[in-house]
């Protein structure tokens, strides 16, 4: 029994050319023509049901037998595909079962542009459980395709792997429209679990650059929350703490003349309007990422009036300290 049953059906397999006619075989002319002394051919990185395979003359004793040989692989009732492979058995069940929607890790390989992993985790009207792959009982609507594969949003699917959804929100919510995008999604899930607010609240929403992450994340492990791609004056920042500004700057952008001169007049507004600003590189990040944070404490607390003790990084000049230059000539 074929499992388009359960589901309604794709019309036809994702991502293929279209065919010769009748079906998915290019080495058989039709049902009716087909020999036991000439072999089926199927397409490469196909996948079929029972239903197609019977259409293209195949028995169900011959189908066996090509699962026997190897040249078949059964995914789950009535599913097939023609290699064993995270990505062709999501296709596989993605074109199988066409209400299914990945979510939760897969959903995160696939938005991050990962080797897909197995099991596979997906969503559907039924639950199913088969060899290396769940579909989890949903209703839900949220959902759309990515690279030809059946997927939550990103949110909904980080539901199902909140302790470990950093990356997919850090991704999807990046740059300045992340956080408006996020609260939008928010808004419309209505109940968000506490174990995803609290991934949420350490994520570093809104970051541009890995180094800008790198450093919001351990800031966050502080408890220190920075807001990202602050509007200060009309100009973005990478991070806000209170009246404290913070730049990450990397080489490939800020060598050219325009950042240059950009940087000086965004910090200079910034100043104006009664901000501190502190600047590192990326190599800072990298490198000395306890310095920079014992830096920006240490200037938080100066902005409340206090007298703290100054890190290293601020008490002696770089080329004494820094990893990057200490070894050049004074």
């Amino acid at each position: 029994m074929s499992a388009k049953g359960s589901y309604p059906q794709l019309s036809r397999p994702r991502s293929e050319k279209s065919p010769p006619t009748p079906g998915l075989s290019t080495g058989c002319r039709d049902a009716h023509s087909y020999s036991s002394t000439r072999p089926l051919r199927l397409s490469p990185m196909g996948e079929w049901t029972t239903a197609e395979l019977r259409g293209q003359g195949l028995s169900k004793d011959a189908i066996r037998r090509k699962v026997r040989e190897g040249k078949l692989f059964r995914v789950h009732r009535g599913i097939y595909t023609d290699e064993w492979t995270p990505w062709a058995v999501a296709r596989a069940l993605a074109h199988g079962l066409s209400r299914i929607h990945f979510t939760g890790k897969t959903a995160q390989e696939i938005y991050l542009g990962r080797q897909l992993t197995f099991p596979l985790e997906a969503e559907g009207p039924r639950t199913l459980k088969g060899k290396n792959f769940r579909v989890s009982h949903s209703r839900l609507q949220a959902t759309h395709n990515v690279n030809g594969l059946p997927v939550v949003q990103p949110l909904w699917a980080a539901r199902r792997i909140s302790r470990a959804c950093r990356p997919l929100l850090e991704e999807h919510y990046r740059g300045k429209h992340g956080p408006g995008r996020l609260e939008t999604d928010r808004r419309r899930m209505r109940r968000v679990p506490r174990s995803l607010k609290e991934t949420i609240r350490h994520a570093a929403i809104g970051a541009d650059s890995p180094p800008e992450r790198t450093l919001s994340r351990k800031l966050r492990t502080e408890g220190i929350f920075p807001e990202h791609n602050a509007l200060i004056a009309g100009y973005r920042f990478d991070l806000r703490i209170g009246r404290l500004l913070v730049e990450v700057d990397g080489w490939e952008y800020h060598k050219h003349s325009v950042a240059f001169q950009a940087d000086r007049s965004k910090q200079n507004a910034a100043v104006a309007h009664g901000y501190t600003v502190l600047r590192f590189t990326a190599d800072d990040i990298k490198y000395h990422l306890s310095e920079a944070i014992l830096l920006i404490k240490a200037t938080l607390e100066v902005l409340k009036g206090r007298n703290p003790e100054l890190p290293t990084s601020a008490a002696q000049p770089y080329w004494k300290w820094h990893l990057c230059v200490r070894h050049l000539p004074q």
